[in-house]
């Protein structure tokens, strides 16, 4: 029950748009016996859209995690796939006389909580992208399947949550700003159009007011 609690607790937005979890992605490469990894690669990103949801399976249950990527900067979505389809690759390439292998898990902290809990999902079988809407012109959604059991809820007292609360606020006013910015050049913009527009409607008309006046001094006979 708290596992689903839990779960529930971090997916989706707050009314106001917020993000309800934190998330990481690791990407380690060990030696075959080592604890320790020879290579480690890491993202993190504290503004995240997730759903979690069970499929039921022949003889075990998963785990699909979906990750709204319009909801994260385009450069986490683009290092989140490269992880992805780096750790494919390497997984795919593991044979009996390999040295090294490697792993791939993602770290999901609900924000509600105020870090007492956190999940590891671990060495992810299957993902892919797709659209929510067919009229987009990009996918907008990573999907990951996992097995049940490689999906862990641990507690613990020793996340930072300020400073997770931190990242979150940080990207939040920093999109804010990112917003705030573009409308102010949009704007700009906009007024410069107007007064090139003013400007060359101006220029027109004086210049059909002076062949009007050299029109009429000639009509009058005036001398220039």
């Amino acid at each position: 029950m708290l596992f689903n609690e839990i779960v529930q607790s971090m997916c989706g937005l707050n009314e106001d748009n917020t993000p309800r979890c934190g998330f990481s992605v690791n990407k380690e490469v060990y030696k075959i016996g080592d604890t320790e990894p020879i290579q480690t690669f890491s993202r993190i990103s504290s503004r995240p859209h997730i759903d979690f949801s069970r499929i039921p399976g022949f003889d075990k249950t998963y785990i699909k995690v979906d990750i709204h990527i319009d909801q994260l900067a385009k450069s986490d979505a683009i290092v989140f796939l490269n992880y992805l389809n780096e750790y494919g690759a390497e997984i795919n390439a593991v044979t009996d006389d390999s040295e090294t292998i490697p792993q791939m898990f993602f770290t999901f902290v609900p924000l509600s909580y105020k870090g007492q809990y956190y999940f590891v999902a671990s060495l992810p079988l299957f993902w892919a992208t797709s659209c929510t809407d067919m009229s987009q012109s990009s996918p907008n959604i990573i999907s990951i399947l996992f097995d049940a059991e490689t999906v862990v809820l641990y507690e613990t007292s020793e996340i930072d949550y300020d400073k997770i609360i931190s990242l979150v606020q940080n990207e939040i006013d920093a999109e804010l700003a990112y917003q705030e910015s573009l409308y102010e050049k949009q704007e700009i913009e906009k007024e410069l159009k107007r007064q090139k527009e003013e400007n060359i409607t101006n220029a027109r008309l004086r210049k059909e007011l002076t062949a009007t006046e050299i029109l009429k001094s000639a009509e009058e006979g005036d001398d220039f």
